[in-house]
């Protein structure tokens, strides 16, 4: 068994509780839009917080490191976009309120 096998092996349970705690945080306040804005704040934190932990574990456990910084970049730079026009879509936008309707 390879070293990357040995890990993802190890890893297989851990990974699943984050990402089961991913989508837990993300899926609760689209579930529950009148939740309070720390509540909201607590699970975009959760959300963060369980990519952050994958995408580690993953970097400390590749063997093509390069490759995987290389969409980490990318991502960064969807994310640095995406963050921009953020404000356009508060939950005081009338747009937003013409969709959730």
């Amino acid at each position: 068994m390879t070293r990357l096998a040995s890990w993802e092996r190890r890893l297989e349970w851990p990974l699943t509780a984050v990402a089961v705690l991913f989508l837990t945080a993300y899926a609760v306040p689209i579930l529950q839009p009148a939740l309070p804005a720390g509540t909201r704040a607590v699970c975009a934190a959760v959300v963060w917080a369980a990519w952050a932990i994958v995408s580690f574990v993953r970097l400390a456990i590749t063997e093509e490191r390069w490759r995987l910084v290389h969409h980490f970049l990318t991502l960064l730079v969807l994310v640095r976009h995406g963050c921009r026009g953020w404000s356009r879509w508060s939950t005081s936008s009338p747009v937003r309120g013409a969709i959730a309707s």
